[in-house]
C-alpha cells in the first residue's frame, strides 16, 4: 500500500498481512481514523491516518456548524510521563506560504512500532480554519485548536 509521510509527504510504501482500525473520530466536517497494519515478516506495527473532508449534513447547517479546513494535524502515542510527552510523535508539516495551503484528505503514514497500540494511547491535534466565510470573517481568518484522546477532547479558537 501506498501513501504519504506525514511529515515530510513524501510517498511510502508499507507492506502488510493484517489491518485492524485502532480509532474514529470527527469535528464538524472533518473525519480521521488511525489504522494499525501488521508486517509479520518484520513483526512491525505501522499506523497511518486517515485523513477526509465531508460536506456538511442538513442537521449540521441548521445548527450553523462551522466547517473546517485543517492547516496542521499532530499525533502522539505511547505517553511518557516523565517527560509529559509522547515517545511517538508525528506531525504535518509547518508550511513556508501558508496561506491557502491545507492537510489534503489522504492517507498519511505515521510511525511504525514493535509492539501494537491501543487507542487509549494516542492523542490527536488539529489546528482548523473556517472553509467559508462567517459573520464579518473571510476563510481562514478564524482559527479552532482541537486537542483529544480516549478520554476527553477540547476544542479552543
Amino acid at each position: 500500500m501506498t501513501v504519504k509521510e506525514l511529515q515530510s509527504l513524501k510517498k511510502t510504501t508499507i507492506s502488510y498481512t493484517k489491518k485492524e482500525q485502532v480509532l474514529l473520530h470527527n469535528i464538524n466536517n472533518v473525519s480521521y481514523n488511525i489504522d494499525e497494519f501488521y508486517n509479520e515478516q518484520n513483526k512491525k506495527y505501522y499506523y497511518v491516518l486517515n485523513l477526509q473532508k465531508h460536506p456538511l449534513t442538513d442537521n449540521q447547517k441548521q445548527n450553523k456548524v462551522v466547517p473546517y479546513n485543517v492547516i496542521k494535524f499532530s499525533v502522539g502515542a505511547s505517553p511518557n510521563k516523565e517527560t509529559n510527552s509522547f515517545f511517538y510523535v508525528a506531525s504535518s508539516p509547518v508550511w513556508i506560504n501558508f496561506e491557502n495551503l491545507f492537510v489534503k484528505d489522504g492517507a498519511y503514514f505515521l510511525f511504525s512500532t514493535k509492539k501494537a497500540l491501543n487507542a487509549r494511547d494516542f492523542q490527536e491535534e488539529g489546528i482548523f480554519s473556517n472553509s467559508v466565510p462567517e459573520g464579518n470573517k473571510k476563510i481562514g481568518e478564524e482559527t479552532y485548536r482541537f486537542i483529544t484522546n480516549e478520554t476527553k477532547g477540547v476544542i479552543s479558537e
